[in-house]
């Protein structure tokens, strides 16, 4: 530890049958440009951090890196080893001349491992099995990456790499929060594996904010995390036929997403599809919820086809102006705001509801007569339920016991 830490004239070292390289062994020796270490086979945390004038390391025999190792080394642009199997946290971060990573035994990544290498064009991971968070988090120059062992990708793994038009990751089992959030070249992504897209953090999911992308492929996702496709503003069209449940904004703000397929989709989550104002027909053929907003300001939506869902939240399809019918046989209760602003609404069924919330109706300027709507056991109509419907001219309910 620290052996030569600090060693600012240290221009060469060779040591060649040293096995181990204690932690800070040649920490912020600045004039370092050579060294040799022919069978070394561990590397230990921020041995070589701060070394800025090394440009090129070659470890034959070294199987396992410790946490920034090469940190900061900001000469650095070649480096080669075969046999590593670990990449230990922030190991080669803010190395910005570094173009090239191959390993080919490398198996984990840990996190923030090429963090800010911004020249960093070409990788290879051909054993690699799971990416740590940020580990090439604003790698701004990678444009491809391929890792066909890989099963799990951790958060914000790609986030940032302006670049990335193309990935593949076969058998991925997992993509967490913001893993390619901001990839703002990605056109195309395919999980054939991935069951499960994490959370995103602080507004940006999975790949969140990826404004070309306009194709994906998910055909056994069960769960679609918050954010997951926030703000992809090429994305037409999504078919995601094992997925069960859809998590807040997981789709908010995609304003050329016209057509989804859920044929599995039991729940439907907070703003999910929120703003999405190309969206013409919303067909969930099991879903038994709809939470709050969910398909709130979707000014093209006209079709909405939910036979078993029992529950609809606030707002859920607030400001939805061309949605002229709906039929909801199952429901029990509608929380306030759901219908508002649907200007076009004639026609409402809801043969099971006995709960019309606060503002549930408001300024439907379609309704002329209550006799449009459907609901033959509701006893309780909310504050302002039928507010400013300003073309309804008569209201008669049989079974209505309390007007809020």
């Amino acid at each position: 530890m620290y052996a030569f830490s600090g060693c600012n004239n240290l221009s060469l070292v060779s040591f060649p049958i040293c096995t181990t390289i204690g932690e800070y062994a040649f920490r912020y020796c600045q004039r370092l440009t050579s060294i040799n270490f022919p069978i070394c086979t561990k590397i230990s945390g921020d041995a070589f951090n701060g070394c800025s004038s090394l440009i090129s390391v070659d470890f034959p025999s070294c199987t396992s890196i410790g946490a920034g190792a090469f940190s900061l080394c900001s000469s650095l642009t070649s480096i080669s080893f075969p046999l590593c199997k670990y990449l230990g946290n922030g190991v080669f971060k803010d190395c910005s001349k570094l173009e090239q990573a191959i390993f080919p035994s490398c198996t984990t990544i840990d996190g923030s491992a090429f963090e800010k290498c911004y020249l960093l064009s070409s990788i290879s991971f051909p054993a690699c099995t799971s990416i740590g968070s940020g580990a090439f988090w604003s790698c701004s120059s990678l444009s491809s990456v391929n890792f066909p062992l890989c099963i799990s990708i951790h958060k914000s793994a790609f986030g940032n790499c302006y670049s990335l038009s193309s990935i593949s990751f076969p058998v991925c089992t997992n993509v967490a929060g913001d893993a390619f959030a901001n990839c703002s070249s990605l056109v195309s992504v395919d999980f054939p594996s991935c069951t499960t897209i994490g959370d995103g953090l602080y507004s940006l999911g999975a790949f969140g904010q990826c404004i070309n992308l306009a194709t994906i492929s998910f055909p056994v996702c069960k769960t679609i995390g918050k954010y997951a496709f926030q703000s992809c503003s090429s994305l037409t069209a999504v078919d995601f036929p094992s997925c069960t449940t859809i998590y807040a904004y997981a789709f908010m703000d995609c304003h050329l997403l016209s057509s989804i397929s859920f044929s599995k989709c039991t729940r439907v989550a907070e703003a999910a599809f929120q703003r999405c104002s190309s969206l013409t027909k919303a067909d969930f053929p099991v879903c038994t919820s709809i939470s709050y907003r969910a398909f709130g300001n979707c000014t093209s939506l006209s079709i909405v086809n939910f036979p078993l869902c029992k529950y609809i939240g606030t707002g859920a399809f607030e400001k939805c102006s061309l949605i002229s019918s709906v039929s909801f046989p199952l429901c029990s209760k509608l929380d306030g705001s759901v219908f508002a602003e649907c200007k076009n609404l004639i026609s409402a069924d809801f043969p099971s509801c006995s709960f019309i919330g606060s503002s549930c109706f408001q300024s439907c300027s379609g309704l002329i007569n209550l006799d449009q709507l459907n609901f033959p056991v509701c006893t309780v109509i909310g504050n302002s339920a039928f507010a400013n419907c300003i073309n309804l001219i008569s209201a008669s309910h049989s079974a209505c016991t309390t007007l809020s």
